[in-house]
């Protein structure tokens, strides 16, 4: 067992973790975080532009919790795999590599993982060079490399919900933010390639949040980026090194056949596996993320100092996850003045 004092052990280090660290480290409290890969920020950390804020994911996880903070200490490649009740009531995490940790209280910040876009074989990802996911066109933004830079006019089509309210795959939640990032992506890839053309493949648009009617206005306006409502449910190579799809416009109730260079899948938001404390498995919601103690108790879970932050109990924007993740810390604060 290894105890170095802490208040809180936070599993996780994406935006939902480092804002409770912040915000738990500014009322003085010890934090001790877990993060299963080698550097922190999660997924938000390897998307080149966040959308309101205008900067990369990896500068806003870096404005959150700076790297040095007395009162936090972070502990990379360290998989959480349960937690257990000690006899004092405090916490034990252990991890994978056999070592356990323990604390007064557990914020669970474990974030979502990302819907496997080669179970919709039709789409050709991990087929086809030129299908790529949402996430795989982000990271190569972020390390500066520029696909298809070669290309004169490329062609994008950009597919929304693959891996969202999908019942073939048995899943039925929406991922809440694809939408807004399909159109975001959309205006990115005409500023990158000016002479570019993009179409957006969608079921309904669902733009909810502040400013995200404006990106849909701007994209048609300013970017003179295409929406088609309808399902590609085709795509084939072709000879000259490009993609057939084949789609239906479902609101002019006509076929559709195109040709383009690169197919962008929007994947969704899926939950992983639950943790297991005091030997069962996490109460889950509906849609297998972690299930909370109550509608309205929305950070508490159904064990005595173990919190929840964040994307871990469903789908959620960047606003409303540093939201979250600041009630959480708040509310893991309230236990720990008891």
């Amino acid at each position: 067992m290894n105890s170095n004092h802490n208040d809180t052990i936070i599993i996780g280090t994406g935006i939902a973790g480092l804002t409770a660290a912040a915000e738990l480290s500014a009322r003085g409290r010890k934090v001790l975080m877990l993060e299963k890969n080698d550097s922190t920020g999660g997924h938000v950390g390897q998307w080149s532009v966040c959308f309101p804020f205008g900067i990369s994911g990896r500068e806003l996880a870096e404005s959150i919790l700076p790297q040095s903070n007395a009162n936090v200490s972070i502990r990379t490649r360290s998989t959480a795999s349960a937690i257990s009740t000690l006899p004092d009531g405090s916490l034990s995490v252990s991890c994978t590599d056999g070592t356990a940790h323990s604390a007064r209280t557990v914020l669970l910040a474990s974030g979502y993982g990302m819907f496997d876009a080669r179970l919709k074989e039709e789409l050709g990802y991990g087929i086809y060079p030129g299908v790529l996911t949402s996430e795989d066109i982000e990271r190569q933004w972020q390390k500066g490399e520029r696909p298809l830079a070669g290309h004169s006019n490329p062609r994008f089509a950009i597919v929304h919900c693959v891996g969202s309210r999908d019942l073939k795959c048995n899943i039925r939640h929406c991922s809440k933010v694809c939408c807004m990032v399909g159109v975001k992506m959309a205006t990115e890839i005409r500023q990158r390639y000016p002479d570019s053309q993009v179409t957006n493949y969608y079921m309904d648009l669902r733009m909810f949040d502040n400013g995200y009617e404006e990106l849909y206005h701007d994209a048609q306006l300013n970017y003179n980026v295409q929406f088609v409502r309808g399902r590609i449910s085709e795509v084939a190579p072709t000879n000259d090194g490009r993609l057939y799809i084949r789609a239906e416009d479902t609101l002019l109730g006509k076929p559709l056949r195109d040709k383009v260079d690169a197919l962008v899948l929007m994947i969704g938001m899926s939950a992983h596996e639950p943790l297991h404390v005091d030997g069962e498995p996490m109460n889950r919601s509906i849609n297998g993320f972690v299930g909370t103690a109550s509608p309205v108790q929305i950070n508490l879970t159904a064990t005595p100092g173990l919190f929840v932050a964040g994307a871990a109990k469903g789908p959620m924007n960047i606003t409303e996850v540093l939201a979250d993740a600041r009630a959480a810390a708040a509310e893991t604060d309230k236990y720990l003045s008891r």
